[in-house]
């Protein structure tokens, strides 16, 4: 998968918006990638009275509350996130498109839905649009199917039903194997490896667990950053002195490379972890799947949704 550097999520403030936030904030500390919210206000339509047309009321308060809705919005900073908030002017598909291309985007992520008014009805949503212009993959983001029926009523959901087979398959899904969407050649660390040279191959990497492998690159454990902290730093070894098998943990979570990847997700939302390392069929490494993976590298656009919906509930702390 190519590395994605930058990620723009263009928002409406609407509650799809406010759900594609989420999926793109977690792509953003995945990949520690930069992340930009984009609002773009549109002028003002000339207000009618009996056929004659009306000055255009002033925009200065209009601006302000589009910056104030900016500022609202819950960036999770404390993850490491690095955000920028940004408005712009004008039709929301040109700016959309025009601040893509400025920054070099390498994903755009937004709600495939929002409040775009009598434009939606003349042409179309600007997500559609969107996907049909950018430069760059765009991930339309759906709330999840239990949301969409409760807004929708009884009558929504009966019609999805219809839509299936007998046997309540929907015939144009296709299975897509966690083969198809991980990433390869994951690196990993020995046992034997100091935690300094493991946490300074993580460092350099850019990434915040590794598979840790013995012989024959056999799965022997996942050493975490958190596991440096807790069972490590917090113990008082030192990192010279103490190795990656003192601190890694043991009975990982795993896939199988030719899984589907709604299998893979479940084990993630089950599991409430955001990767898992994936293994052929001799329970050798040979890559590693992360919500963003399945975000980038699908066409379900419930899947990465429902998946950091559970991942993201909160532990309850050790008291």
């Amino acid at each position: 998968m190519a590395p994605i550097h930058t990620i723009l999520h263009p928002t409406d403030f609407s509650d799809q918006s406010a759900y594609a936030l989420r999926l793109a904030c977690s792509l953003a500390r995945d990949y520690g990638a930069r992340l930009v919210v984009l609002h773009v206000a549109e002028p003002p339509a000339p207000p009618f009275d009996q056929g004659v047309m009306l000055p255009v009321p002033e925009q200065a308060e209009e601006e302000a509350e589009a910056r104030a809705g900016l500022e609202r919005l819950v960036v999770p900073a404390a993850d490491g996130v690095r955000a920028e908030r940004r408005l712009e002017k004008g039709d929301p598909v040109t700016q959309t498109l025009r601040v893509a291309r400025e920054l070099h985007a390498d994903l755009i992520v937004m709600g495939s839905h929002g409040r775009t008014g009598l434009s939606r009805l003349l042409m179309g949503s600007v997500a559609e649009h969107v996907v049909r212009r950018a430069s760059c993959p765009v991930l339309t983001v759906k709330t999840p199917l239990t949301v969409e029926a409760a807004a929708a009523g009884p009558g929504a959901a009966a019609a999805r039903r219809d839509s299936r087979d007998p046997d309540g398959v929907n015939p144009q899904e296709a299975v897509m194997l966690v083969s198809e969407v991980m990433t390869r050649n994951a690196a990993c660390v020995h046992p034997d490896d100091t935690l300094q040279s493991a946490a300074a191959k993580m460092r350099d990497l850019n990434v915040g667990a590794m598979p840790v492998c013995g012989g024959d690159d056999k799965l022997v454990g996942m050493l975490t950053d958190r596991d440096v902290a807790i069972r490590a730093v917090a113990e008082g070894m030192h990192p010279n002195d103490s190795h990656v098998s003192d601190a890694m943990s043991m009975g990982i979570t795993y896939c199988f490379e030719d899984q589907d990847v709604e299998e893979a997700a479940e084990m993630m939302r089950r599991n409430q972890i955001r990767r898992l390392a994936v293994l052929n069929r001799d329970k050798r490494l040979v890559g590693i799947v992360s919500l963003g993976d399945l975000a980038v590298g699908t066409d379900d656009e419930h899947l990465a949704g429902r998946t950091l919906e559970e991942v993201s509930e909160p532990a309850m702390p050790t008291r």
